[in-house]
């Protein structure tokens, strides 16, 4: 999953969640730090890509952590 969803205001946010049910095994959720940024910055777009693409390639090393960022 890939969002820009970053609260915890209520029970069934995904950061409560994100800290409730995380197992060893779950996919990371992938935050993104400026999303508005990616419609505006070509470079700043394409560090995001860069940093997904090495998330997706290490995926199993990142399973069981939770959130990852990106930039």
């Amino acid at each position: 999953m890939v969002t820009a969803n970053r609260n915890a205001d209520d029970l069934d946010s995904l950061e409560v969640v994100i800290r409730t049910e995380n197992l060893p095994g779950s996919l990371p959720v992938v935050t993104l730090a400026d999303p508005k940024r990616m419609n505006c910055e070509r470079l700043y777009a394409e560090r995001v890509a860069e940093k997904v693409l090495d998330y997706l390639t290490r995926i199993n090393e990142l399973l069981g952590v939770g959130r990852l960022y990106a930039p």
